[in-house]
């Protein structure tokens, strides 16, 4: 397999699957997101990040 010069390497700790490729024009990815979320894509993927940010937020107000 050859790399893309032109694509950046990008390195997770865990793997992405909500990782649109936000090199494409904004509309066309804000769109994908927008049909996803109203078919009901991704859900496990989303409630999953959403704990995560939760996580912080209670976090960043219990330093607080």
């Amino acid at each position: 397999m050859t790399e893309d010069p032109d694509k950046p390497n990008v390195h997770r700790r865990h793997p992405d699957p909500l990782g649109y490729d936000t090199r494409r024009p904004f509309h066309e990815v804000a769109k994908q997101m927008a049909e996803d979320a109203l078919a009901g894509r991704h859900q496990d993927a989303v409630d999953a990040e959403l704990e995560m940010v939760r996580k912080r937020w209670r976090r960043l107000h219990d330093d607080a």
